[in-house]
């Protein structure tokens, strides 16, 4: 396993547990949930992203649960900070929610997938505030099975609107978003994207999406200026498979300290990092074969660095 310097914090997905892989580690360590599948505070049912907040606990989007969870270090169990309440379309409630980032004071912002919307938990809040999307469609102010979402510098939130294939941007207030990028229909062409699902802004402000592929399979990560047409490929692009230099059902991206990004390559349950420039990927997490053992993982999806 190579070392990057740098832990990483991984959602094993079909484990319902969340895994800290140090620098150089042959195996994990289970930080929250790998409890059976279940809604206790102690379980999760399919968790599918993560952030972790300015006290070094994690937050677990728990989408079958319809909620998402905090875990303090060390705890064994994790509290409820949004959701939970059934699914459905009520602002206190999720429906599959995908997407997680944090705002200042830890507030969080949820891709609520099958509500199709943003949503923003302040701490200690009994329901969310809307801040994107809130009915499905190809509107500006639509979205259409929202996924991962960030923040960018100037606060405003980047939305991978997947079943739309583009790249959202909405301002803080505002009613509607612009398209950052992709937006002209599946593919590999200038202003196109395929099945977008991560997406994070870079200390440069440039926004970098993981493509899952729906269509043309493009099985990559690309970086790009906000409203750019073109876009460099930054890992993958070679195909679906399992070599260095391929991807297979990307999804989490997050920037490593040291250059270049960590992506989860959920179809290979592993996550690589590809250097900056690099053509092929190093694994740090994961690789040895779907399982359930603490040296590998079951179809991983999102990734945080770890405190």
């Amino acid at each position: 396993m190579a070392a990057t310097g740098r832990a990483v914090v991984v959602v094993d997905t079909d484990n319902h547990r969340v895994m800290r892989w140090a620098p150089g580690a042959t195996e994990g360590e289970v930080v929250a949930g790998g409890n059976g599948e279940g809604d206790g505070l102690h379980q999760f049912s399919v968790p599918c992203d993560v952030a972790v907040d300015t006290d070094g606990a994690v937050v677990v989007v728990d989408c079958g649960n319809g909620r998402v969870m905090r875990w303090a270090r060390g705890a064994n169990e994790g509290t409820v900070v949004a959701g939970g309440q059934g699914d459905g379309p009520g602002l206190h409630q999720l429906n599959c929610p995908c997407g997680v980032a944090l705002g200042p004071d830890d507030a969080i912002y949820i891709g609520d997938c099958s509500n199709h919307r943003v949503v923003c938990w302040v701490r200690g809040a009994k329901e969310g505030k809307l801040v994107a999307g809130g009915s499905r469609g190809s509107g500006l102010d639509q979205l259409s099975s929202p996924n991962g979402v960030a923040l960018g510098r100037d606060g405003s939130v980047f939305v991978a609107d997947i079943e739309n294939n583009r790249i959202m941007q909405w301002a803080p207030g505002s009613t509607v978003g612009v398209v950052a990028a992709g937006g002209k229909g599946p593919g590999q062409g200038a202003g196109q994207l395929d099945g977008p699902c991560g997406v994070r802004v870079t200390v440069a402000g440039d926004v970098v999406v993981s493509e899952r592929g729906s269509q043309v399979r493009n099985y990559r990560v690309v970086q790009l200026r906000p409203g750019a047409a073109d876009c460099t490929v930054v890992a993958g692009g070679n195909d679906h498979g399992s070599g260095l230099e391929q991807l297979e059902l990307p999804w989490g991206v997050v920037e490593a300290p040291g250059g270049g990004f960590f992506v989860v390559d959920s179809g290979n349950h592993r996550v690589v990092h590809w250097g900056k420039g690099e053509v092929a990927g190093v694994v740090v997490a994961g690789g040895n074969g779907r399982g359930a053992g603490l040296n590998q993982m079951r179809s991983p999806c999102g990734v945080a660095l770890a405190p």
